[in-house]
């Protein structure tokens, strides 16, 4: 039987991987009811850090936290550490999605502190990594918007972070447009819109290479974000955000994608300034 949930777990992340969100998470509610019927505590962690990665994207944000807030991952001994680090990674993305940017903080530096104590381990782990550099890119970027000087101890967390999903994208394939996606957003707010369009671009490649199309359009959004308002390369690169996001039913990354054009759109009708969006 623990053959059995862990093929089924398996397929339920290749779904994820695929884009197949709405088969994947009943393929993670399968999980939990076998995993349940047969008392297998570890199966349960699995599901709900599954239900939570794809609620996640779905715009499902406070179910897929209230699974995170009881998942039992912080009491978990050594021997799942990976499992911690998918969860508190989850977990980081969770509440800062919900603007509880402390406890989003707390979460994510918790998670690096996992990483950065252990080797990359397990394919499922991708969200674990990602989560955490997603959640202090996040609060460094605002941090140079919302203050005068640079927040270095976040810029450093975030560079740490980041080093550590390029380590497991070497050993993962499935992780190097993440990657990609990660180091560009580091280029960018250090300066070098140049090379971080090129790092995003060669994302793209991985990307459409492993056929993942949800990686495949948060790379066409970045790239469409950051080319010149006004231009027709920002206008097909959101546009085909769009067409895969709206497909993929990922509504947390159509309502981003909504504002990005809205702000696009306000920008294109003031005169001069930065051509760029920031």
């Amino acid at each position: 039987m623990r053959r059995w949930e862990e093929s089924v777990g398996e397929l339920a992340r290749l779904e994820y991987l695929q884009g197949h969100f709405d088969r994947a998470l009943d393929h993670f509610g399968e999980l939990w009811r076998m995993a349940r019927q047969n008392g297998h505590d570890q199966a349960q962690v699995w599901s709900r850090h599954g239900q939570s990665t794809v609620l996640l994207r779905m715009g499902r944000i406070e179910e897929a936290a209230s699974l995170l807030e009881g998942s039992p991952t912080l009491s978990l001994d050594s021997a799942q550490t990976a499992d911690t680090i998918l969860g508190l990674g989850l977990l980081a993305v969770a509440r800062l999605r919900l603007g509880k940017r402390a406890a989003a903080r707390k979460a994510a530096e918790e998670t690096l502190r996992q990483l950065e104590r252990t080797r990359p381990m397990a394919n499922f782990n991708l969200e674990g990594y990602s989560g955490a550099v997603e959640v202090l890119l996040a609060l460094w970027d605002a941090s140079l918007r919302e203050s005068a000087g640079r927040s270095r101890d976040l810029e450093q967390l975030a560079r740490r972070a980041c080093g550590a999903l390029r380590a497991f994208a070497r050993v993962f394939p499935i992780a190097r447009p993440r990657d990609r996606l990660w180091r560009g957003m580091i280029l960018r707010l250090s300066g070098h819109p140049s090379r971080a369009g090129a790092v995003w671009r060669e994302g793209l490649e991985w990307a459409g290479r492993l056929r993942m199309p949800y990686e495949q359009a948060l790379l066409h959004l970045e790239i469409g974000r950051h080319a010149e308002v006004g231009g027709a390369s920002g206008t097909v690169h959101l546009e085909c955000a769009g067409e895969i996001l709206t497909r993929l039913g990922a509504a947390s990354d159509l309502a981003r994608l909504a504002a990005i054009k809205e702000a696009r759109r306000l920008r294109s009708g003031t005169a001069g300034g930065d051509t760029t969006e920031g």
